[in-house]
């Protein structure tokens, strides 16, 4: 079973593909409408408009828009600016972001992953001593999604969604 899917990885986009939709593209959108459904009614997050970790192999080519929900892919410099535009309270708790991690396989399926984050950024020393800068990630939790491929579709298709948190 593991060749088929190594065979059909290389068959079907895995990687982002401008205009196509890929196991990366649908495992986000399937974790995101989770999260959604589950979290949207006591969440202080906005779940319609989220923030991700840029990384150039995995998020260079995700779409910004799936279904209802907006995604930013931002870096470190640009997760700081987001993070000096918060209000003093909000600063608190921070900025909420995403990190996607590569698909994995276990038992014949293979795993699209992300943890949720609050980024927090601070600045110490100055006039006198070297400035130190602070970036900090709090760990929320998490969502990972397992896609089989169905062969009567002849496509990958997820199969289960499952959110976790600390």
């Amino acid at each position: 079973m593991k060749k088929l899917i190594l065979i059909l990885l290389f068959s079907f986009s895995v990687f982002p593909q401008k205009g196509q939709e890929t196991l990366y593209s649908k495992g986000l959108q399937a974790c995101l409408d989770k999260e959604f459904a589950s979290y949207a009614k006591f969440s202080e997050r906005n779940l319609r408009n989220v923030f991700a970790e840029y990384d150039f192999y995995l998020t260079r080519e995700l779409p910004t828009q799936l279904g209802e929900t907006k995604v930013q892919y931002l870096s470190d410099s640009e997760l700081i600016e987001k993070y000096k535009l918060l209000s003093k309270a909000e600063r608190e708790r921070g900025v909420p972001f995403i990190k996607i991690f590569p698909l994995s396989d276990k038992e014949d399926k293979l795993i699209f992953a992300y943890n949720n984050y609050w980024f927090t950024y601070s600045e110490k020393g100055g006039f006198f001593s070297q400035k130190q800068f602070i970036h900090q990630r709090a760990l929320e939790g998490g969502c990972n999604a397992y896609i089989g491929f169905d062969p009567a579709q002849k496509r990958f298709v997820i199969e289960k969604v499952e959110l976790w948190g600390v």
